[in-house]
């Protein structure tokens, strides 16, 4: 074997290695950039959940409430309640859903992936209990809003009113549901698998 067969002997071996450096390299930053998009994505639909919790209260309170001429307590029971809930759950997404402690994505650190991890998975927690106990409350305090609404009626038309407000967030609540877990499995489940994987290497390096 002359030298001209050595050295291609050597490059063909150490190429491999060169392309998955590089490789990595581009997964990395493919992997930094979704994340970051992702965030931002979060970011803007806890703004659009708030304005429209706002817009949503004072329609309530200075809309509604005027317009109906509350004439129990119940009505503002009933508002206290369901806002209290919503904005609870709220608070909860600003808080839990968004890595406060550090917004620079570095993929190279394995803080900061552990706590884009949490907060990403916080997002699950929210859809199986958070927001269903949140609806479950909501309900009550609309119930209790309808209890004051159709105080002066027939207890049947209250029955019946009743009932369908269940119905309706039973089945508004159901595909909301149902369409946010898609949504995660669709943005967030590739993700935090990932960065699951990219945490195992730096674990291992």
């Amino acid at each position: 074997m002359n030298f001209d067969d050595i050295q291609k002997s050597w490059q063909t071996q150490h190429a491999p290695e060169l392309i998955n450096k590089e490789s990595d390299k581009t997964i990395v930053s493919n992997l930094q950039e979704r994340t970051k998009a992702l965030q931002r994505k979060i970011i803007w639909t806890n703004i659009m959940m708030t304005v429209v919790l706002c817009l949503t209260s004072a329609a309530f309170v200075f809309i509604l409430r005027k317009g109906f001429a509350p004439k129990t307590m119940w009505f503002d029971i009933g508002l206290v309640i369901m806002f209290g809930a919503i904005l609870l759950s709220a608070l909860a997404q600003w808080l839990k859903s968004v890595p406060w402690g550090n917004l620079k994505a570095d993929s190279s650190s394995n803080e900061y992936i552990s706590h884009t991890l949490k907060s990403l998975r916080f997002r699950d927690t929210s859809i199986r209990l958070i927001t269903p106990l949140q609806m479950v409350i909501s309900t009550i305090g609309l119930n209790l809003i309808y209890l004051d609404i159709f105080w002066d009626e027939s207890w049947k038309l209250r029955l019946v009113m009743h009932l369908a407000l269940i119905i309706v967030m039973v089945l508004v609540g159901g595909l909301s549901l149902y369409y946010s877990r898609l949504r995660y499995q669709e943005l967030y489940e590739p993700i935090i698998k990932d960065l699951e994987a990219l945490k195992s290497k730096l674990r291992d390096a």
